[in-house]
Formats: C-alpha cells, sequence, structure tokens
C-alpha cells in the first residue's frame, strides 16, 4: 500500500463549488456576501488560504476571478476564471443554465502540473443541484465526464458518477468509465483501470527501479482500490504483450545464487519473447508482486530452444502511478 494525496476531493470540491455559485446567483445576487459564502464554502471542505474575486454578479450571472486554494500544505489549486450563466424558471423555481472554469490548475501531486479547462450544465433548486459537464487538459490529452446530484445541506447523501476519463500513460492510454465516488469520506472507490498500448520498457522500469530494456506494447486491467485517506492497493491486475518482442532484463532483478538463477539470467539477457505477461497483486508495504511470463527463446542460449519462464518481481506502487499519471 502507498500513501497519496487524491484528486477525489479537490475534484469534488470544484463541483460542489460550482453547485453552490449556481444557487448563490438565484437566491443572493449581492457581491460582497457572495464572495464571503463561497469563502466560508471552500474552507468548511478542509482547504485554506481561500482567495477569490468576484468580477461581476447579475440576477441570473456571476464571473469569479483569480480562484485559489491549498489541501494539504504541498496541493495549490488555482483557476483565472469561473462563470456561470443561468435563467430562472419561475413556475417549477429553479435555474438552470451553463458553468464554466478556465485555466484550472492542480500543482503539487507527484506529476507534471495539471492545466485544464472545465464546462457543462446545471439545474439547481434551494436544496438540491445537479451538474453535467467535463474537464479538458489544455494540450487535449486528459479528458473527463462527469455528473453530481446532490443535496446542499446533506453532502454524504450525494452521487458523483466519473462517466468516462482517459490520459497519457507511458507512450499509451488509462481510461475508467462509470465509476461512482463516495462523498462521505468513508467509502474505498473501486477503479477498474484500463491500460491501452503502453510501453513495455517504461512499465517494467518503474515496476522494478531498474534500466530494463524491452521493445513492444501491453494492455490490460489494473483492479484499484482508492481509500478515503489516498491508500492506493493493486489486486489481480493483468497485463499482456500485444505482438512479439525482446526483452533484457539486468541480472540483478532476479534474486537468487544458484545454477537456475544464473541460466534465468543469461537466457533473459536477450529473449526474444512471442508470449509475454505481467501479473500485478499487492504484497506487503508499499511493494506488488509482479510475475512476469514468458514464452520464447534466447538465440544465444541454449541453442535458441524455446523456453518458458516465471519470473517474480517485486516493485513500488508510488513510482508506477505517479511518475506519470494522477488519482
Amino acid at each position: 500500500m502507498t500513501h497519496h494525496p487524491s484528486l477525489r476531493r479537490i475534484f469534488v470540491t470544484v463541483i460542489m463549488f460550482a453547485a453552490l455559485i449556481a444557487v448563490i446567483v438565484m437566491v443572493v445576487p449581492w457581491k460582497n456576501t457572495i464572495e464571503s459564502r463561497l469563502k466560508d464554502f471552500l474552507t468548511a471542505q478542509g482547504l485554506s488560504d481561500v482567495q477569490l474575486t468576484v468580477a461581476f454578479v447579475g440576477m441570473h450571472a456571476i464571473n469569479l476571478r483569480d480562484v485559489s486554494f491549498h489541501k494539504l500544505p504541498d496541493i495549490t489549486v488555482t483557476s483565472d476564471e469561473a462563470s456561470l450563466q443561468g435563467n430562472l424558471n419561475w413556475q417549477e423555481k429553479k435555474e438552470q443554465g451553463t458553468w464554466s472554469v478556465r485555466n484550472l490548475r492542480v500543482k503539487g501531486m507527484g506529476a507534471d502540473d495539471l492545466i485544464a479547462n472545465g464546462m457543462g450544465d446545471f439545474i439547481a433548486t434551494q436544496e438540491q443541484i445537479t451538474v453535467i459537464g467535463q474537464f479538458t487538459s489544455t494540450d487535449k490529452s486528459v479528458t473527463s465526464h462527469f455528473r453530481y446530484d446532490g443535496l446542499l445541506k446533506d453532502t454524504d447523501t450525494s452521487r458523483l458518477n466519473i462517466i468516462d476519463a482517459i490520459m497519457p500513460w507511458n507512450g499509451g492510454k488509462v481510461s475508467v468509465k462509470n465509476i461512482a465516488v463516495p462523498l462521505d469520506g468513508k467509502q474505498n472507490i473501486k477503479i477498474p483501470l484500463r491500460v491501452a498500448h503502453v510501453n513495455l520498457r517504461d512499465v517494467l522500469q518503474q515496476l522494478t527501479g531498474k534500466t530494463t530494456e524491452a521493445t513492444g506494447a501491453i494492455s490490460g486491467v489494473l483492479p484499484v482500490t482508492l481509500t478515503p485517506d489516498g491508500v492506493i492497493t493493486i489486486n489481480a491486475g493483468q497485463l499482456a504483450a500485444e505482438a512479439a518482442g525482446v526483452i533484457a532484463l539486468p541480472p540483478d532483478t532476479i534474486p537468487g545464487d544458484n545454477e537456475q538463477v544464473a541460466l534465468a539470467r543469461d537466457v533473459l539477457k536477450n529473449f526474444h519473447y512471442k508470449m509475454l505477461s505481467i501479473d500485478v497483486n499487492q504484497a506487503e508495504g508499499n511493494k506488488l508482486s509482479v510475475l512476469l511470463k514468458l514464452e520464447g527463446q534466447n538465440p544465444d542460449v541454449l541453442e535458441g530452444r524455446p523456453t518458458k519462464l516465471n519470473v517474480h518481481l517485486t516493485g513500488d506502487v508510488l513510482n508506477l502511478f505517479t511518475q506519470n499519471m494522477m488519482l
């Protein structure tokens, strides 16, 4: 297991922030009161150093500038601009319209800083809110669509569904679909992480911390569990090569001191695989238990005879997830 700062609370806070704006615009069209209530709301979510400026407010519209807050000492969220435009339906006593967030930045997550824009629709009454929308990184490589339904006075009963999300990882993509995110802060999030066409060499280097050479790409599913306090675990994950390739493992990757281990090290110096799979499970501490299954041959060893190998490796969960992606 490993502790890693989670985007769950930040993501939910941003959505609820948009939801609260919608309700406030409908019932409290006064600049100073809006600024005070928004700051109080964000502070109540466990955020600190909340700053924002109401640049414009009308009966059914609001524009905020220079929004920023902190979550934990090393995580900062800022946005250049957040706006909302709505229309009041007097008969049904609800406000509905559109929202947008420009240049949302998340810094301090252990990977490249995320810069994204958000937009979508909302429907709000004084008691409840529905927010539908998407966030897209400025380089278009990361996208996420979501729906939030909730009561403003009882956020524990609210529902957040990540409809889909996709981001780059090691030359390929990782994606999720239909992830229910509990908002009571007491339940785990189950995330079947779909991995597609990622670079085998990069993944092996991150898993083992060794300089590994390999050709080819792998795909599969990593069942990830994220606890409320940010602990990441993986169980019964499997990735498989999409085609034949070549792999070269450093000798110290394989522990042990006997003839069989020595032979395996020689074979794996230049192994031409026709089948390769990686089974991933949680081990003690911050480690992963990794079983590398191979079928193929080394043309320089054992006269190039076909060989099947099972190689047990260990890796670090933190390295696997934080060098190139965030959760």
